[in-house]
C-alpha cells in the first residue's frame, strides 16, 4: 500500500468519515488486506486515546501485537482496568533518568539474527499473552 491511500484513508477519518458511513473509505479499506489492517491500526490508537478499551468494538483488537514488515513499527493493544490505567499514566508522566519499559510475551516464535535484529517475511499479528511494566521509582 503507498503512502497516498494511507493519507487518504486518514483525511476521510478526520472528515468524520467510517466505513459504514462513506462509500469511498470503505472501497479503500477492502482494496487489500494492509489496507485493510491499516484503518484497523489507526481505530485502536484512537480507540486507547478515548478510553475505548470497553467498548464493543474493541473486543477483537484486544491483546494484539503487529509488528509490521521491513519497518520498525509495532502496534499492539492490551487492555486493562480503568484505574490501572489512569495510574499508569500519571506515573509514566513523572520525568526520570531512566526510561520505563514494557516487556511482552507473544504467542509465535520470532527470528533474530546474531546483531538482534528481527527478521520477518511478512507482517506479523500475534496475541499477548502477558505483559509487563517496569517503571523506575527514583
Amino acid at each position: 500500500m503507498n503512502e497516498e491511500i494511507q493519507i487518504k484513508i486518514i483525511e476521510l477519518m478526520d472528515d468524520g468519515a467510517s466505513t459504514e458511513s462513506s462509500l469511498e473509505l470503505r472501497d479503500i479499506v477492502n482494496s487489500s488486506e494492509e489496507a485493510k489492517r491499516f484503518y484497523e491500526s489507526i481505530l485502536v490508537s484512537e480507540s486507547a486515546i478515548k478510553g475505548f478499551f470497553d467498548g464493543d468494538r474493541a473486543k477483537n483488537l484486544r491483546n494484539k501485537i503487529t509488528i509490521q514488515y521491513e519497518r520498525a513499527i509495532m502496534s499492539g493493544t492490551i487492555q486493562v482496568k480503568s484505574d490501572f490505567f489512569k495510574s499508569l499514566q500519571k506515573q509514566l508522566s513523572i520525568k526520570n533518568d531512566r526510561p520505563a519499559r514494557l516487556e511482552l510475551t507473544i504467542n509465535d516464535k520470532l527470528s533474530i539474527n546474531k546483531n538482534g535484529i528481527l527478521f520477518l517475511d511478512k507482517e506479523l499479528v500475534s496475541d499477548i499473552t502477558e505483559y509487563k511494566f517496569f517503571i523506575p521509582l527514583l
